[in-house]
């Protein structure tokens, strides 16, 4: 009775792997923390692989021999998945290279091919709005400060709301607030090239600009050539810059080379002053 074992050998050495696939582009940052990786694997091949993820801190390119293969795992498959674990960023590099034995027993390497990098980033970027903090306009400039983030949402309702937009083709952004006085909330959601999301929003006070209110507060005196004053209180319900100016109907009886504005601080330019007025309450 005669008994026969059958194994494969190969003469030469086996061919660099080709035909790599991986979930993850070069060079292209991604927050999906699972890699898998696929490559081509010959009809008929029976040899089998060695394959390896280091990260680009240890080592980015790598060459398999019997040297540095010990706890490695094999494959015969052609397909694998990493996981990364969900602590920080990091970059990796995936190996792999055929292997057979010769008629001898001993391992024979094929080249080693290197896909890489693949860059894990799980980390938010940073972002800040510069607005106005009150306005009587509903049309208002937004301003981006970020030092990592490509992209933008902006909205008056929710994170994410809109259109995605190109941070650096809309920095600064005008911007349409909803109707109606009060504060008004705008959200902005900044986004990295691996699309990792940070929120933030800016509240603006929107409020109508009213009309100032002037009020005589003192009877008025007239005599002939005589001068008289006319005490007035000037009300301001938002606050800001005004200019207040004075002038006679009737010229004959008193020309503008007589009038004259007291007790008011601010810039003057003949019978015009412009002051600042502060509000007390923004709403009404």
């Amino acid at each position: 009775m005669f008994i026969f074992f059958i194994s494969n050998v190969y003469a030469g050495d086996p061919e660099a792997v080709s035909g790599i696939i991986c979930s993850h582009m070069e060079n292209s940052p991604s927050n999906t923390t699972t890699i898998d990786v696929e490559w081509s694997v010959a009809n008929g091949y029976t040899g089998f692989y060695y394959y390896k993820f280091t990260q680009a801190s240890e080592y980015t390119t790598y060459t398999f021999d019997e040297d540095n293969i010990s706890g490695l795992p094999t494959n015969t498959n052609g397909q694998t998945v990493y996981d990364h674990p969900d602590t920080s960023d990091e970059t990796y590099y995936f190996h792999v290279a055929a292997v057979w034995e010769n008629e001898e027993e001993d391992l024979v390497f094929g080249p080693t091919t290197t896909y890489g990098p693949i860059i894990i980033d799980i980390t938010p970027p940073d972002g800040n709005i510069d607005a106005p903090s009150s306005t009587t306009s509903r049309n208002v400039t937004l301003s981006f400060v970020s030092s990592d983030a490509i992209n933008i949402y902006v909205s008056n309702v929710t994170y994410g709301g809109g259109a995605k937009l190109d941070l650096s083709a809309n920095n600064p952004l005008a911007w349409e607030l909803t109707e109606n006085e009060g504060t008004k909330r705008v959200y902005v959601r900044f986004l990295d090239r691996a699309d990792n999301p940070h929120d933030t929003f800016v509240d603006i006070d929107y409020y109508l600009n009213t009309n100032p209110m002037i009020a005589v507060s003192g009877p008025q005196y007239m005599a002939m050539n005589s001068s008289f004053s006319i005490p007035f209180e000037i009300t301001d319900t938002e606050g800001g810059n005004l200019t207040v100016s004075v002038s006679s109907d009737n010229q004959a009886l008193l020309s503008e080379s007589g009038l004259s504005i007291t007790g008011i601080g601010g810039i003057s330019q003949g019978n015009e002053y412009t002051v600042t007025t502060a509000a007390s309450e923004k709403f009404r």
